[in-house]
């Protein structure tokens, strides 16, 4: 300290040289304590300009494809609008020629359906229900769990066919037999592929009426819907005396009803009661039930 203590002074001295040091520990504790805190509040490191510049790069090409996306959606709802359009515009035309032959037939014979169909189609209809190797029942729910036992058996000589769904080179019954037995198996891609194949092979075979709606059936089931209501409308309009015609119309308005398309299912429930009074009490029921749930009045 530079002090000299005289003797006199003694305790004067011990007592200054310690709080001189008690003063200089608290200075030094009081530095290091500043040290530490100016530490701890240091602001965190500002992330550089090249990676925010990345991240804004990925949020770009996102946004890009999120708007390719967007339109590519725009295009295909726009689509369907179209073909539903065009669909009930279809409809309308079959619903209205429809009834105007019902009035016609009020005042001469009975309607449609009571009435047995004209000139040989009736024994047509009748060697078609022969053919037909369908379950006894002829459920139209039934291609949507068929059971993947008890199909009808293959010819032994029939070769395998290359592509899925190829018809066997066989008579018409068996080609249509080998078509519905696809569906049944659940394959129903093939079984599409099957009954389209038959049906342009045979037109006018007594078993088109029958394809003509098991393939729409192919459609309901996989839930396409608008390419279903097309195919039972095309299969009525081409069979409207074949024994598919009230399931035909049925599942025309079931798949209506599933396309949102409430007014028009009702619409064809009602004429498919009007044309068809004496229908199987399976088609009743299950049209009966329809319009309860699309609460048609």
């Amino acid at each position: 300290m530079g002090l000299r203590c005289r003797r006199g002074r003694g305790l004067l001295c011990v007592a200054v040289i310690v709080v001189t040091t008690a003063v200089a520990a608290l200075a030094s504790g009081a530095q290091a304590q500043g040290s530490r805190a100016g530490t701890a509040t240091t602001p965190a490191t500002v992330p550089s300009a090249s990676s925010a510049g990345s991240a804004l790069g990925r949020l770009d090409e996102r946004l890009s494809a999120l708007e390719t996306e967007l339109r590519t959606t725009t295009g295909r709802v726009e689509q369907l609008s179209f073909r539903l359009d065009q669909l009930s515009n279809r409809l309308e035309t079959v619903l209205s020629d429809l009834e105007v032959r019902l009035r016609a037939a009020d005042s001469e014979s009975p309607a449609p359906g009571a009435a047995a169909p004209a000139g040989g189609a009736a024994s047509a209809a009748a060697a078609g229900a022969g053919r037909t190797t369908e379950p006894r029942s002829q459920d139209t729910s039934a291609a949507t769990t068929p059971p993947a036992s008890g199909a009808s058996p293959r010819p032994a000589d029939e070769a395998p066919p290359a592509p899925a769904g190829a018809l066997p080179d066989a008579p018409p019954e068996q080609q249509y037999a080998y078509a519905f037995d696809l569906l049944r198996q659940t394959n129903y891609a093939a079984a599409e592929t099957a009954f389209k194949s038959f049906l342009e092979r045979h037109p006018d075979d007594e078993l088109a009426n029958n394809a003509s709606y098991w393939l729409g059936e192919t459609y309901y089931v996989r839930k396409d819907y608008v390419k279903a209501a097309e195919t039972f409308l095309d299969a009525y309009q081409q069979h409207k005396s074949g024994p598919k015609a009230p399931d035909a119309l049925l599942k025309l308005a079931m798949s209506l009803g599933q396309l949102g398309k409430k007014a028009e299912a009702c619409t064809t429930l009602g004429e498919l009661n009007r044309a068809f009074p004496q229908a199987s009490e399976r088609v009743k029921s299950k049209a009966r039930e329809e319009g309860s749930r699309l609460e048609c009045r």
